[in-house]
């Protein structure tokens, strides 16, 4: 084998192990739920004990519970819907999950990630599309702020649903 193959396979090999190892950490290397209600391995934001949740949705702390069962949930036509987090101090993140529980069409058409300093004065992140089961939205950069604000811009064919949120 040429010295040229040999070189490639081994750069190829340590790409592949480097993505991985990328992928591992973006995830947060561990389930949501394997050990109870924690953020994704991510010592850079506050234990979900600290956090408060607010907004017009039905049962808003049931998406902080750490209790995939149970679910913050809109009224049937909730253009506009919020749910605030206040979490207890100021956390570094890029990335947002909101898993909408055993409802598989409880997902809104386009949800806005907003953050603030203050929870007065809120800056738009992100607009994603709502996927069944699990919306995951990935900041262009990493913000540090207090206050995350999750908002339906367009509403899904059932109630808003949001069992748990997750931040890396």
């Amino acid at each position: 084998m040429s010295l040229q193959v040999r070189n490639f396979k081994r750069v190829w090999r340590i790409v592949v192990i480097l993505m991985i190892g990328q992928l591992w950490a973006a995830w947060g290397c561990g389930q949501p739920y394997r050990d109870g209600p924690k953020v994704m391995g991510n010592d850079r934001i506050s234990p979900r004990g600290r956090w408060l949740a607010y907004g017009n949705l039905r049962d808003p702390h049931l998406a902080i519970d750490g209790n995939p069962s149970t679910a913050a949930v809109s009224e049937v036509f909730y253009h506009g819907a919020a749910l605030t987090i206040d979490l207890g101090k100021f956390c570094q993140f890029n990335m947002v999950i909101i898993d909408h529980g055993s409802n598989e069409f409880g997902f809104c058409g386009r949800v806005a990630v907003l953050t603030s300093d203050d929870g007065q004065w809120f800056r738009q992140q992100v607009v994603v599309p709502g996927l069944r089961r699990v919306t995951t939205a990935v900041l262009a950069r990493q913000v540090l702020a207090r206050y995350i604000r999750l908002q339906a811009l367009e509403p899904g064919k059932e109630p808003w649903s949001i069992a748990e949120v997750h931040l890396n």
